[in-house]
């Protein structure tokens, strides 16, 4: 998912391929292409943002400052994944 190629194949690969739909309980077959172009399209306008709350939340959840590890261990773990 992290490079799905096109808007119509994320289109596709969440109606036909993945279990997104059953695990937030909306069906993809009734959301049509251009709805989806439109959610796209503002995600990507929050990328930035939603990037770094992300990876806030993970590297809250992986690593703490008693481990000894400090943020740039978080980060260079991160952008290796």
């Amino acid at each position: 998912m992290a490079s799905p190629g096109s808007e119509l194949h994320t289109f596709n690969w969440l109606k036909n391929k993945s279990a997104v739909g059953e695990l937030l309980g909306f069906n993809f077959e009734s959301c049509s292409q251009m709805s989806l172009y439109r959610i796209s399209d503002l995600l990507f306008k929050h990328k930035e943002s939603i990037e770094q709350k992300l990876f806030k939340n993970i590297e809250g959840l992986l690593f703490t400052e008693s481990q000894g590890k400090g943020r740039g261990y978080c980060q260079s773990v991160y952008r290796n994944l």
